[in-house]
């Protein structure tokens, strides 16, 4: 079975634009949700946008781990 999912994510004091753009400059790409797309979420979590990441069957578990250690970096 291949599995797949969507990690939705913000960091502290970082504009999820900015995070996108950081990540882009490393070859990672992601999207960045409006709060229009999932309001009652964004509403609860009082978010205007956050980072989405869709990882995918395709993705090796070294582009995952880049990932993670990218993100880690921005924190």
């Amino acid at each position: 079975v291949n599995q797949c999912g969507i990690v939705t994510f913000t960091i502290e004091n970082k504009d999820p634009q900015q995070i996108k753009a950081a990540l882009s400059q490393q070859q990672i790409n992601v999207t960045v949700t409006p709060r229009i797309a999932t309001l009652l979420d964004m509403d609860a979590r009082g978010l205007e946008s956050a980072v989405r990441a869709s990882v995918h069957y395709y993705n090796s578990e070294e582009e995952i781990e880049r990932f993670c250690r990218a993100v880690e970096d921005l924190l």
